[in-house]
């Protein structure tokens, strides 16, 4: 099969190729499946936390309290953005899938272009966290300090 590069350029996906593209496919999905499964217990968690400070509130001390529903947030903002790399990768699997069904051009473009999101998202926010652990640090050694 024939594509045509934005060069211009034409390119011939050859049978290794497709299969090479193809054989990533059940480990994309693996990992996929593994994502959402973070992400459920991620969200299970944070419903647990909320619920043992409405339930605990007349057992545990109000600090207690005011400390497990900003950590509940907390678990249900990293079950978000886990969510999203998860998504990435079962699109691609899929695409994948259907590129070995027989729609080649369309497969392989599209299990490209979700493992590019999947790479430009796990990027930015490993960016976004290099940037925030320096900030992590100095706001606990100032809270182990008082």
């Amino acid at each position: 099969m024939n594509q045509t590069a934005e060069t211009g350029n034409e390119i011939r996906l050859t049978d290794g190729m497709i299969r090479s593209i193809g054989g990533t496919g059940p480990w994309v999905r693996f990992f996929a499946v593994l994502g959402f499964i973070s992400v459920g217990f991620m969200v299970l968690g944070g419903l647990a936390m909320l619920l043992m400070s409405l339930v605990g509130g007349a057992i545990a001390s109000s600090t207690g309290i005011a400390l497990m529903i900003p950590l509940a947030a907390v678990y249900f903002v990293i079950g978000v953005v886990y969510f999203f790399p998860s998504l990435f990768l079962w699109q691609s699997a899929s695409a994948i899938v259907r590129m070995k069904q027989g729609a080649v051009g369309e497969g392989v473009e599209t299990a490209l272009d979700k493992l590019r999101k999947f790479w430009k998202f796990i990027g930015i926010f490993t960016i976004v966290f290099l940037v925030l652990y320096p900030v992590f640090i100095v706001v606990l050694l100032v809270a182990g300090l008082m």
